[in-house]
């Protein structure tokens, strides 16, 4: 039996065919554990089981929905250094910072169970004779994929909206980790949710496609990869055109102007750029820099990368764990190889931190050339690129002249300055001299290649319903709305 398997109605379960993967630790680069390989048939049992859970919750008075989410928050709060150790055994990420997520998470899921009794559709005046109004219903069972970079909150925040709707939901996490989404489903049946609300399916691409495929689910919710995300669309639209939520890549510009205070930028750049990992969608990878700053600028944020403390993720004062897998390892090497053969300078780090393990430095960059694929592309590790800029116009060129539009990061003290920024600047989040401010009725969408739809906030419960509007006639004299005259 492998050692992490499917949560399906209640159960954890084999896959049918008894297939596994390796479950490979981030410390080592070796297999610890195994894990079932979900296929085709094993979604389709998840699905069936959150079909047949479908109509009982979405009946179930909101208000006990509520009651019920907000237990199941509590009781992933009560289970912080259970779920904490899962995803930094998972994940590679230092034990402290999954101690937070699980915090953060009980925390939005306590906002979601505040929303089902909170959505409603609205009258419209048409014309005498007429009234009109809107409904707000779930859409049934919801397919959700997210990623490994924050294993437990990614789990909570994409089915916290769904379920809260009256929705159910089958989750497929990531194949890096996917130990944490099976705990907080089974947190949830012990919290009173009932068998099918939350399916887990754990596994690769294979699961993830079966999902996105299968007729029986009504929509799908994706956070990951640009590149995923188009196939995930493709899979969708060749099945039942179901509708589809997509939160993908960033490649997000933190702009400091010459008027800011540097060493407080510094800090929140050297955070935004190397918490994680590096791995997270929004962090504000291209620095762009007034150029009559830029060089000290550089040298605090260099400052601040070389005095990361790399490590074990398990030991307590480790800010810096390894990235999640040899993948990443070898896609964040070969940026900077590549950045570098193309005129990027590195001006410290630039390479592994350890012959055992996925550990990579802390990493400055410095690029005069915005086409260089540093300054370009999603590298998804702790590399931070310095570009440097003449004007603020020119700031507004390079912070929207990638494809990506999923947050940005503007330091100044000039107020009617960032509202010119925030307005000009084309990303779904603009932070004002800070980086990652968040909160759960705060909504987060993307522009352009970082996807559509939102999450969080009130957003993401309209997000998870269908609007209907109804017609009715007041007056006994139905033919006369036609048009046709009789």
């Amino acid at each position: 039996m492998p050692d992490v398997q499917h949560w399906i109605h209640g159960q954890s379960q084999p896959s049918q065919d008894g297939q596994t993967l390796d479950l490979i630790s981030p410390v080592t680069g070796e297999a610890r554990a195994t894990m079932a390989a979900g296929q085709e048939g094993d979604v389709d049992i998840a699905v069936r089981s959150s079909s047949a859970a479908s109509s009982e919750w979405s009946a179930m008075d909101p208000s006990e929905r509520g009651r019920l989410l907000w237990t199941w928050a509590d009781a992933i709060e009560d289970s912080r250094d259970r779920l904490a150790k899962e995803d930094s055994e998972d994940a590679g990420k230092p034990i402290l910072d999954c101690a937070e997520d699980v915090t953060a998470a009980a925390k939005l899921l306590r906002f979601f169970a505040g929303l089902p009794d909170k959505i409603h559709g609205s009258t419209m005046s048409v014309q005498p004779g007429l009234n009109a109004w809107t409904l707000r219903e779930p859409y049934g069972v919801i397919g959700a994929i997210v990623p490994w970079n924050y294993p437990v909150y990614n789990a909570v925040a994409k089915v916290g909206g769904i379920v809260a709707m009256g929705n159910t939901c089958v989750l497929k996490p990531a194949e890096q980790a996917p130990t944490s989404a099976v705990t907080v489903a089974m947190l949830g049946v012990d919290a009173g949710l009932p068998l099918g609300v939350l399916n887990v399916v754990i596994g690769d691409y294979v699961a993830g496609r079966a999902l996105a495929r299968h007729m029986d689910v009504a929509k799908i919710s994706f956070t990951g990869s640009t590149a995923s995300g188009r196939e995930v669309m493709q899979a969708a639209a060749q099945s039942n055109l179901k509708s589809c939520t997509l939160e993908l890549g960033g490649k997000s510009p933190l702009i400091v102007f010459p008027d800011a205070d540097l060493d407080v930028a510094a800090e929140a750049c050297a955070f935004s750029n190397f918490y994680n990992q590096g791995q997270t969608c929004t962090a504000t990878t291209r620095i762009l820099v007034d150029r009559a700053v830029v060089d000290e600028f550089q040298k605090l944020l260099v400052a601040r990368a070389e005095a990361i403390r790399v490590g074990n993720p398990r030991e307590e004062d480790t800010q810096l764990g390894p990235l999640v897998s040899a993948e990443q390892l070898s896609r964040v090497e070969s940026y900077v190889n590549r950045g570098v053969e193309m005129g990027a300078t590195v001006v410290t780090g630039g390479g592994r931190a350890s012959s055992r393990g996925f550990f990579y430095t802390p990493t400055v960059l410095r690029c005069s050339d915005p086409k260089n694929p540093v300054a370009q592309e999603e590298i998804f590790g702790p590399v931070a690129t310095v570009i440097p800029f003449d004007s603020e116009e020119a700031a507004v060129t390079l912070a929207n002249g990638v494809n990506y539009g999923l947050a940005a990061s503007v330091w100044t003290r000039d107020v009617m300055r960032m509202h010119r920024m925030a307005a000009a600047i084309k990303a779904g989040v603009i932070w004002g001299n800070c980086v990652f401010a968040e909160h759960p009725s705060m909504p987060v969408g993307g522009y352009g290649e970082s996807g559509f739809g939102l999450e969080y906030g009130l957003a993401a419960g309209m997000e998870y319903t269908r609007q209907k509007s109804v017609w009715l006639d007041l007056t006994g004299d139905t033919l006369r709305w036609t048009g046709v005259d009789y």
